[in-house]
C-alpha cells in the first residue's frame, strides 16, 4: 500500500506552482546561503586579510577603528593577544576564529546601518 500519496500531491503542487514563477531570485539566495556568491566570498577574503593583518601589527587596529566605529578595541586586541598565545601553544585557533566572528558581526551591522540610513532618505 502506497503511504505517500500526499505527499506526491504535495510535492506536484509545489511543482506546478513553481512553474509559473522566475526561479532566479530564488536561486541568488540560496547561492548566498551557501556562500556561493561572489560577492560573499570576496567579503570572507577581505575579512580574512583584515585579520592576518591584526595577527602581524596590532597598529591594524587603527584600520578597524576607522572603519568600524562601534568596534570593541579592547575586546579585539585581548582576542589578538589569545590568538597570539594559542600559535605559540599550538592549541587549537579558537581566539583566532573568534576574530573573524567579531570582524563579520562588526560588518553586518555597519551594512546593516547603512542600509537603515539609505531607507529612511
Amino acid at each position: 500500500m502506497n503511504s505517500h500519496g500526499a505527499i506526491r500531491r504535495q510535492l506536484q503542487y509545489v511543482g506546478k506552482l513553481m512553474r509559473d514563477l522566475d526561479a532566479e531570485p530564488i536561486r541568488a539566495a540560496l547561492a548566498t546561503l551557501r556562500g556561493e556568491s561572489a560577492a560573499e566570498v570576496a567579503r570572507m577574503h577581505r575579512l580574512e586579510r583584515l585579520r592576518t593583518r591584526l595577527m602581524e601589527d596590532e597598529k591594524a587596529l587603527t584600520d578597524i577603528a576607522n572603519t568600524f566605529p562601534d568596534a570593541d578595541l579592547q575586546h579585539l586586541r585581548a582576542l589578538r593577544r589569545s590568538a597570539l598565545k594559542e600559535q605559540e601553544g599550538q592549541k587549537p585557533p579558537r581566539s583566532y576564529r573568534a576574530i573573524f566572528q567579531t570582524l563579520k558581526e562588526l560588518e553586518a551591522g555597519t551594512l546593516a546601518a547603512a542600509e537603515d540610513e539609505n531607507g529612511n532618505d
